[in-house]
């Protein structure tokens, strides 16, 4: 992974500006309209426009990404190519596997799964800087 690309998205999940949700990248309740990310969600939220990784929406209720296999479905779950390629990854869902207990976990697993201990965006952080 891009290793300037790691550091801004480990400092944007210790920031503290994204509420963690699960199950897809980023989902908008339509009430509130608070955003919650996955941590794959945080790292396309910082995806640059200017470099065109992934437009603008136009919509400023909904978030500015959408997945390539659906795009129509901009709260898809998996990671876009063009993120994928502009940080280095060699996944969808990161190239992070940690073998635990006879289990092996993703980021996404970590993110959203009860049995992986659904990690904090802090927690997910460490992990990312120290094995990514």
């Amino acid at each position: 992974m891009d290793t300037k690309i790691k550091a801004e998205w480990i400092s944007a999940l210790r920031s503290g500006e994204y509420e963690q949700g699960k199950g897809r990248l980023a989902t908008t309740d339509l009430d509130t309209r608070v955003t919650s990310y996955c941590c794959l969600g945080v790292l396309c939220e910082i995806s640059p426009v200017v470099e065109q990784v992934i437009p603008e929406s136009g919509d400023e209720s909904r978030p500015r990404f959408q997945s390539v296999e659906d795009p129509e479905d901009s709260d898809s779950a998996l990671l876009p190519h063009s993120v994928r390629k502009w940080a280095g990854m060699e996944s969808w869902g990161g190239s992070l596997l940690i073998e635990s207990r006879g289990q092996s976990w993703t980021l996404p697993n970590l993110n959203d799964e009860e049995a992986a201990g659904a990690l904090t965006f802090s927690q997910i952080a460490d992990l990312i800087e120290y094995f990514l």
